[in-house]
């Protein structure tokens, strides 16, 4: 697959788009965040992280059921495929042995997210990790 380069690529553009507030993500995308956070906190063990997690989740109405249903996510149909495909990519991102993150698993989370989306995931998946790893 060839990526034709884009004429009007701004490179500070796009940098000082995603960290100004310009970005800013409907709420369904915050919950996403969080459960991102949480599943990166679930692949590394992280008890402090899974209970803070869990209780953001819990504020923002999330049910019992689904929080329970974390480690069956692939085959959870309380998931969705736009959470499924987060859920995976902070899988992939969060397992120490994983060198670069699958084609893949990139190629799924396109179809389901923006660049800007994307990002804020992978950054979001960055910072549990490194939380988790600091302490």
């Amino acid at each position: 697959m060839k990526i034709e380069p884009v004429e009007s690529y701004n490179k500070d553009r796009i940098t000082s788009t995603l960290l100004s507030n310009e970005f800013v993500p409907p709420p369904e995308f915050e919950r996403l965040l969080e459960w991102v956070g949480l599943g990166a906190s679930n692949v590394r063990k992280s008890l402090a992280c899974i209970e803070e997690y869990q209780q953001s989740l819990r504020a923002l109405g999330e049910t019992e059921q689904r929080l329970s249903e974390l480690d069956q996510w692939r085959e959870s149909p309380a998931f969705n495929k736009r959470e499924k495909s987060a859920l995976s990519l902070s899988e992939t991102i969060s397992l120490h042995d994983a060198e670069e993150v699958s084609i893949l698993i990139l190629k799924e989370a396109r179809c389901h997210f923006s660049t800007h989306q994307i990002v804020r995931l992978v950054l979001a998946v960055i910072a549990v990790n490194d939380w988790i790893d600091l302490h």
